[in-house]
Protein backbone atom coordinates (compact mmCIF):
# COMPACT_ATOMS: atom_id res chain seq x y z
CA UNK A 1 0.00 0.00 0.00
CA UNK A 2 2.84 2.48 0.92
CA UNK A 3 5.49 1.35 -2.32
CA UNK A 4 2.58 1.31 -4.52
CA UNK A 5 2.53 5.46 -5.03
CA UNK A 6 6.06 5.43 -4.71
CA UNK A 7 7.05 2.81 -6.95
CA UNK A 8 4.64 4.48 -9.83
CA UNK A 9 6.11 7.91 -9.40
CA UNK A 10 9.80 5.96 -9.75
CA UNK A 11 8.71 4.02 -12.75
CA UNK A 12 7.43 7.13 -14.90
CA UNK A 13 10.64 9.29 -13.65
CA UNK A 14 13.48 5.70 -14.33
CA UNK A 15 11.32 3.43 -16.38
CA UNK A 16 10.64 0.19 -15.71
CA UNK A 17 13.93 -1.71 -15.76
CA UNK A 18 15.53 -0.55 -12.95
CA UNK A 19 12.49 -0.48 -10.17
CA UNK A 20 11.98 -4.35 -11.69
CA UNK A 21 15.41 -5.25 -10.99
CA UNK A 22 15.67 -4.06 -7.46
CA UNK A 23 12.47 -5.18 -6.65
CA UNK A 24 13.41 -8.98 -7.61
CA UNK A 25 16.85 -7.93 -5.72
CA UNK A 26 14.72 -6.76 -2.26
CA UNK A 27 12.73 -9.37 -2.74
CA UNK A 28 15.75 -11.91 -2.84
CA UNK A 29 16.63 -10.40 0.26
CA UNK A 30 13.32 -10.42 2.11
CA UNK A 31 13.47 -14.94 1.05
CA UNK A 32 17.20 -14.80 2.38
CA UNK A 33 15.76 -13.27 5.61
CA UNK A 34 13.50 -15.70 5.80
CA UNK A 35 16.44 -18.41 6.56
CA UNK A 36 17.06 -15.88 9.93
CA UNK A 37 13.43 -16.18 11.53
CA UNK A 38 13.24 -19.16 14.34
CA UNK A 39 11.51 -20.10 16.84
CA UNK A 40 12.34 -17.33 19.88
CA UNK A 41 12.70 -14.50 16.56
CA UNK A 42 10.87 -11.04 18.43
CA UNK A 43 8.17 -10.38 16.18
CA UNK A 44 9.59 -6.94 15.47
CA UNK A 45 12.26 -8.86 13.33
CA UNK A 46 9.25 -10.58 11.29
CA UNK A 47 7.64 -7.96 10.70
CA UNK A 48 11.06 -6.62 9.29
CA UNK A 49 11.31 -9.89 7.53
CA UNK A 50 7.15 -9.15 5.93
CA UNK A 51 8.18 -5.85 5.04
CA UNK A 52 11.36 -6.45 3.36
CA UNK A 53 9.48 -8.74 0.65
CA UNK A 54 6.06 -6.40 0.88
CA UNK A 55 8.29 -3.58 -0.22
CA UNK A 56 9.54 -6.27 -3.57
CA UNK A 57 5.85 -6.91 -4.01
CA UNK A 58 4.51 -3.47 -3.83
CA UNK A 59 7.02 -2.47 -6.86
CA UNK A 60 6.47 -5.87 -8.72
CA UNK A 61 2.49 -5.45 -8.59
CA UNK A 62 2.26 -2.19 -10.05
CA UNK A 63 5.48 -2.07 -12.09
CA UNK A 64 4.60 -5.50 -14.12
CA UNK A 65 1.12 -4.20 -14.47
CA UNK A 66 1.89 -0.94 -16.33
CA UNK A 67 5.00 -2.34 -18.43
CA UNK A 68 2.20 -4.75 -20.34
CA UNK A 69 -0.07 -1.64 -21.00
CA UNK A 70 2.77 0.15 -22.31
CA UNK A 71 2.91 -3.00 -25.36
CA UNK A 72 -0.87 -3.08 -25.92
CA UNK A 73 -3.51 -0.81 -27.61
CA UNK A 74 -6.27 0.56 -25.59
CA UNK A 75 -8.24 -2.20 -27.58
CA UNK A 76 -6.39 -4.95 -26.86
CA UNK A 77 -6.31 -3.60 -22.68
CA UNK A 78 -9.54 -5.40 -21.98
CA UNK A 79 -7.78 -9.09 -23.25
CA UNK A 80 -4.72 -8.11 -21.57
CA UNK A 81 -6.25 -7.58 -18.37
CA UNK A 82 -7.66 -10.53 -18.41
CA UNK A 83 -4.36 -12.86 -19.22
CA UNK A 84 -2.44 -10.93 -16.35
CA UNK A 85 -5.45 -11.67 -13.87
CA UNK A 86 -5.59 -15.13 -14.81
CA UNK A 87 -1.77 -15.57 -14.31
CA UNK A 88 -1.86 -14.15 -11.38
CA UNK A 89 -4.58 -16.30 -10.23
CA UNK A 90 -2.58 -19.64 -11.01
CA UNK A 91 0.14 -17.96 -9.33
CA UNK A 92 -1.87 -17.58 -6.15
CA UNK A 93 -3.43 -21.24 -6.30
CA UNK A 94 0.40 -22.88 -7.53
CA UNK A 95 2.08 -20.83 -4.27
CA UNK A 96 -1.47 -22.49 -1.90
CA UNK A 97 -0.55 -25.52 -3.20
CA UNK A 98 3.24 -25.21 -2.19
CA UNK A 99 2.46 -23.80 1.56
CA UNK A 100 0.25 -26.74 1.74
CA UNK A 101 3.16 -29.47 0.91
CA UNK A 102 5.44 -27.44 2.64
CA UNK A 103 3.39 -26.69 6.60
CA UNK A 104 1.53 -30.06 6.03
CA UNK A 105 3.05 -31.79 9.11
CA UNK A 106 2.87 -28.43 11.05
CA UNK A 107 4.41 -25.04 11.19
CA UNK A 108 7.67 -24.97 12.56
CA UNK A 109 11.12 -23.63 11.71
CA UNK A 110 12.15 -27.09 9.47
CA UNK A 111 8.85 -26.59 7.26
CA UNK A 112 9.36 -22.64 7.15
CA UNK A 113 12.93 -23.44 5.44
CA UNK A 114 11.90 -25.34 2.99
CA UNK A 115 9.41 -22.92 2.02
CA UNK A 116 12.19 -20.23 1.68
CA UNK A 117 14.42 -22.84 -0.15
CA UNK A 118 11.30 -22.86 -2.68
CA UNK A 119 10.90 -19.05 -2.61
CA UNK A 120 14.61 -18.98 -2.82
CA UNK A 121 14.69 -20.85 -6.47
CA UNK A 122 11.76 -18.98 -7.54
CA UNK A 123 13.36 -15.09 -7.13
CA UNK A 124 16.76 -16.70 -8.71
CA UNK A 125 14.81 -17.49 -11.67
CA UNK A 126 13.28 -14.38 -11.18
CA UNK A 127 16.38 -11.93 -12.18
CA UNK A 128 16.67 -13.32 -15.47
CA UNK A 129 13.03 -13.03 -16.57
CA UNK A 130 12.76 -9.48 -14.91
CA UNK A 131 15.91 -8.45 -17.48
CA UNK A 132 14.13 -10.36 -20.53
CA UNK A 133 10.74 -8.45 -20.05
CA UNK A 134 12.41 -5.10 -19.28
CA UNK A 135 14.91 -5.45 -22.15
CA UNK A 136 11.79 -4.50 -24.70
CA UNK A 137 10.68 -1.55 -22.47
CA UNK A 138 9.24 1.33 -25.04
CA UNK A 139 10.58 4.68 -24.43
CA UNK A 140 7.42 6.52 -24.23
CA UNK A 141 4.86 6.44 -21.42
CA UNK A 142 2.22 8.10 -22.28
Amino acid sequence: MIMTPIATRWMERAGFRIPLLTSVLVGLVGVILLFTVKDNSPLVWIGVVLAVTGISNGIQNIGLQNLLYTFISVKESGIASGLLMTSRFIGNILASSIYGVAFATGMNVGNMSTMAIVLLVVAVVLVPGMLYVTVFEKKNYS
